[in-house]
């Protein structure tokens, strides 16, 4: 994960990153983001662990690939990014995840300087799921606050779910966290 952000920081002097860190009391989610600044191209990955008290603990990586540009909707600035994110779960026996076809919004309120609603979703059907996993979601929706030019404090929910092959579902993830973007 480090390695990705190491050789793509230094890939390109003309650059811009993200990093995210998302806590809850049992959880932590690490993800970055890199994307030149001429281009729409955005790759990204992330790490989610959650030490489960009944169960073993959950890891959780991931590798985004998206297309990304700005707009606007309602006469509000907003960057949509649309592509797929391939997931992997390690839960103990269980290994699943999938290729998840979806993407993500973020929307600046102008009347609320500094303030920003973001939403992202991923689907894996049957034909993209692998290993254990039947299909495979994964989404969150959050409320974002920029501190400083290079910095947004966050809160929100995340959902993380996989349909076993036995046609039961199982939840990973469900709840709420709080977060810390800072961008370079």
């Amino acid at each position: 994960f480090f390695a990705l952000a190491s050789i793509t920081a230094s890939a390109s002097p003309a650059f811009a990153s993200d990093f995210d860190i998302r806590v809850s009391p049992d959880d932590v989610h690490l993800n970055y983001n890199y994307y030149e600044s001429d281009s729409v191209l955005l790759l990204g990955g992330g790490y989610l662990f959650k030490d489960e008290d009944n169960e073993p603990n959950l890891n959780i990586t991931n590798i985004n690939v998206m297309a990304s540009d700005r707009t606007a909707m309602a006469n509000m600035p907003t960057t949509i990014s649309l592509g797929m994110e391939l997931s992997y779960v390690d839960q103990g026996p269980f290994e699943g995840g999938g290729a998840g076809l979806g993407g993500s919004v973020v929307v600046n309120l102008p009347d609320l300087p500094g303030l920003s609603v973001e939403a992202q979703a991923f689907y894996a059907p049957k034909i993209l799921a692998i290993k254990d996993s039947e299909s495979f979601r994964r989404a969150h929706f959050q409320v974002n606050y920029r501190i400083i030019r290079n910095a947004d404090v966050s809160a929100g929910v995340r959902y993380i779910n996989t349909e076993l092959k036995n046609d039961e579902d199982h939840t990973f993830e469900s709840g709420g966290y709080l977060g810390l973007r800072i961008s370079f």
